[in-house]
C-alpha cells in the first residue's frame, strides 16, 4: 500500500488512470501492477494505491514513484519484506 497526494481521482476512475515501479540498486526500473486506487476517507488530498510486487523481486528496498495522468511523483524510499 502506498499513500499518495493530491491524485485527482474522477467518478467512474479506476486503478487504469496510475501506474507505479520501483527501481532495484542499478537504477533499473520495474513495473508494479496497480490493483486499486480509493481516496481516503476524510483525507480529500491522500489516495490509497495499491500494488503488488512481482515474484522474486529480491530486494529489501527500492525507489518507488507513482504516475497518474501523466504525472510523475517524487520518488520515495520504501522497505521491503516478505
Amino acid at each position: 500500500m502506498l499513500l499518495v497526494a493530491n491524485i485527482d481521482l474522477l467518478p467512474g476512475d479506476d486503478a487504469s488512470v496510475v501506474t507505479a515501479q520501483v527501481q532495484d540498486s542499478q537504477g533499473n526500473p520495474i513495473p508494479l501492477a496497480v490493483e486499486n486506487v480509493v481516496k481516503i476517507p476524510g483525507f480529500d488530498w491522500i489516495t490509497e494505491v495499491i500494488v503488488r510486487l512481482p515474484d522474486g523481486i529480491g530486494l529489501s528496498q527500492a525507489q518507488v514513484s507513482v504516475n497518474a495522468r501523466g504525472v510523475t511523483s517524487n520518488q520515495a524510499l520504501i522497505q521491503l519484506s516478505p
